[in-house]
């Protein structure tokens, strides 16, 4: 008796939607068709299908309020780049909250300084992510290719 295999669902809409042109949009609707039921109602189904997209097929999603998914072009990649920073930066920056402000009276020494330690490294990070999304979006935003070096005698 042959083994029955087990095909996952995102990979269901995977193989549908994978040659999506870049701009193309792949609506709610589209995406509940080809599973038979909501894709909001399973979150986890419609990541692994992002997550592969991209990492197989070099394609970015974009939400599209009410309506579903625009596939990114190749040069906004970039500008997803910064929003995924800034939402890094606004982490951390909860993550400091939650470490400096705490009722130390409550605490043993070693929790003290465990979390004084953790407190200084948070602070360190995100002060390095803010660092660094500024570079970038300035490289982003900014940046321009080169021009052609120009010789003596060129016209």
């Amino acid at each position: 008796m042959a083994d029955v295999k087990y095909y996952p669902l995102w990979n269901e809409i995977y193989d549908k939607f994978k040659d999506v042109d870049y701009n193309g949009i792949i609506t709610y609707e589209q995406l509940n068709k080809c599973l038979g039921f909501d894709i909001r109602d399973k979150r986890y189904i419609f990541q692994r299908f992002r997550k592969e997209l991209l990492r197989c097929n070099d394609k970015a999603l974009e939400c599209i309020l009410g309506k579903g998914y625009r596939v990114v072009n190749p040069n906004e990649h970039s500008r997803l780049v910064c929003m995924e920073i800034k939402k890094a930066e606004r982490r951390t920056r909860q993550g400091v909250e939650y470490a400096l402000h705490v009722p130390f009276d409550m605490l043993d020494d070693v929790e003290k300084a465990q979390l004084t330690m953790i407190a200084n490294r948070i602070q360190n990070v995100h002060s390095a992510l803010v660092g660094e999304s500024k570079s970038i979006k300035s490289i982003a935003v900014e940046y321009e290719l080169p021009g052609t070096p120009r010789f003596k005698g060129d016209k």
